[in-house]
Parts: C-alpha cells; sequence; structure tokens
C-alpha cells in the first residue's frame, strides 16, 4: 500500500513540478502557489485520496529559490502526512537558468485497523482499536533547466531510502526511492496558439518504469488543454483556464484553475471508475508586464 501511496504522489498533469523536483523551485520568477485535490478510483470504497499544497518563490537574490510541500494521502485504513522544503540554486546562463536542488522533510505514516470490518465469521477481533505509526525523514536532491522553449529535469526524491519502524509491533517500513526524468517543448504555431510536448519518466528497482507522454495546446495564453497516455495505466484528460480577464485585467495576481481525468487501461477499468484531479492556482507578479507571458513550464 505504502509504495501505491508514493506511486500517485504527483499529480498527473499539474504544471508545479516542485512535488518531483525541488531545482524547480523559485524557477517562475515569482511566487506560486497551488492548491491539488486528486481523488482515484472513484467506484472502489476506501481508494486513494491526496490533498496538497505546494508553493515556491524566488529570493531577493534571483540566484537561491525556495519552496515547500504539504501532501495529505488517505487509502482505506492508511493515511500519511509529507511535509518537505525546498532549495534550489540558480545559474544563469547564455541558454537559459540551471537549477540544482534539494529538499528535506519528513514522512509520517498512520492505519488505524480499527477501522475495518473483522472477519465475522471467525470473530477476528485482532485488528480492533489497534493503530500503528511511523515517522520516517525524507532527503531528495534535483537538478533543472530551463530556456524560453525548453525544460528538463532530473531528481530522486528519496535518497535515504529511510527505514521506519510501526508500534506497537515494530514492522518495519521503508520509503523506496523513485527517479525521475522529464522534459518539455514548447512551440508557437502561431498568435494565438502553441504545443507543448512533455514525457516524464519515472524508474524504480522494484517496478517496471512508468511512462507517461502528453501533448498539450494553448490558446491565447489563458486556455491550455491536452490529453496524455500513461504506461500500461491510463489516459489523461485535461485542460486548465486562467482566470485573469473575468477578475480584472492587468492584475499583478493570476489566478489558475485546472481539471484533470484519467481513466485506467487494463481490466480494473470497469470496477474503478475514473480519476478527478482539481487544482487552483495564485501567482502573485510583482512586474505586471509578466503577467502578458505566462509560464507555462
Amino acid at each position: 500500500v505504502l509504495k501505491a501511496q508514493q506511486n500517485e504522489q504527483y499529480s498527473q498533469y499539474i504544471n508545479n513540478k516542485l512535488l518531483i523536483n525541488p531545482a524547480y523551485a523559485g524557477s517562475k520568477d515569482y511566487l506560486s502557489v497551488d492548491l491539488l485535490y486528486r481523488t482515484q478510483w472513484t467506484k472502489i470504497q476506501g481508494a486513494p485520496n491526496t490533498f496538497t499544497l505546494a508553493m515556491h518563490s524566488p529570493l531577493k537574490n534571483k540566484s537561491h529559490g525556495l519552496g515547500g510541500s504539504i501532501s495529505l494521502d488517505a487509502i482505506g485504513p492508511y493515511k500519511n502526512l509529507q511535509v518537505v522544503l525546498d532549495y534550489a540554486y540558480r545559474i544563469k546562463t547564455k541558454k537559459g537558468n540551471f537549477s540544482l536542488g534539494i529538499n528535506g522533510g519528513i514522512f509520517s505514516y498512520f492505519t488505524d485497523y480499527s477501522s475495518l470490518d473483522a472477519y465475522k465469521a471467525g470473530n477476528d477481533n485482532a485488528y480492533t482499536n489497534l493503530t500503528e505509526t511511523s515517522v520516517l525523514p525524507v532527503l531528495g536532491f534535483g537538478i533543472y533547466h530551463q530556456t524560453k522553449k525548453l525544460s528538463w529535469g532530473l531528481s530522486a526524491p528519496y535518497l535515504l531510502n529511510g527505514a521506519g519502524s510501526f508500534t506497537p509491533d515494530k514492522d518495519v517500513i521503508k520509503l523506496k526511492n523513485y527517479y525521475f526524468g522529464f522534459a518539455e517543448y514548447l512551440q508557437k504555431l502561431s498568435t494565438k496558439f502553441k504545443l507543448k510536448p512533455s514525457v516524464i519518466l519515472k524508474l524504480n528497482h522494484d517496478a517496471p518504469a512508468n511512462l507517461d507522454v502528453n501533448l498539450h495546446a494553448i490558446y491565447n495564453d489563458l486556455l491550455m488543454f491536452g490529453v496524455g497516455y500513461r504506461t500500461e495505466s491510463s489516459f489523461i484528460f485535461s485542460a486548465q483556464y486562467i482566470l485573469n480577464d473575468f477578475i480584472k485585467k492587468q492584475t499583478p495576481y493570476q489566478f489558475r484553475i485546472g481539471y484533470a481525468y484519467d481513466f485506467a487501461n487494463s481490466q480494473i477499468r470497469s470496477a474503478s471508475g475514473g480519476t478527478h484531479e482539481i487544482i487552483l492556482g495564485f501567482d502573485f507578479v510583482r512586474q505586471p508586464e509578466k503577467i502578458k507571458s505566462p509560464r507555462f513550464f
């Protein structure tokens, strides 16, 4: 179950890659905040649900970026809380910005077996009123490079491969490390349209490689919509809209709302239902002219 939770910890299409790469912190050149809610396999009782708050910003000296995230996950009787702080050092080059990032925090894991229905035929009360908790350290590293048209990154969010023990039974659990790689390319087609293909690769020695392939279209720098495919898993449909025109033009604030839906491409499809993801974004831009060219990396 812990592996399943870690596997779904990153969003299917979220534009904030801070969740998988600490070197992304401060890359937007302004304060950016994202609220994310994700509910998976809606037909299955006790299926995974995730709530995430992520934010990052450059410091006054833009060579340094800071960020952080709080993630709450629940699946059946299992719940976890992850709190992580991120730091990135940014180096300006002739071809864009190159960043080195590190993060650290805690992963708290809680299980309440008393919420399960005991096996009535055998009157099995072994799990009645039994809870287990564990807290593990988190340490990650990443690199990120960004130009006007291309961005890519490599990261390892669980370098410690840390082990912790449940109480009271002292069963040992471990956070398995994943290795992420991603790349995005932005191509202008006309004054109104842009295309953004992207890929995300996830590697883990205990599981097959996982690849996301996505293609998004951007209209008038306000609406982004697209499709994606995750190998051996699901198809993804997503859209994001910048709400400024409905609030106040020329405001230094940028509000974003997004939605993604994916459905399984396997035998679980008919029984599981789809997965829904909603994101609310807020950007604070001190220089209003930057709002005219929103960041899509």
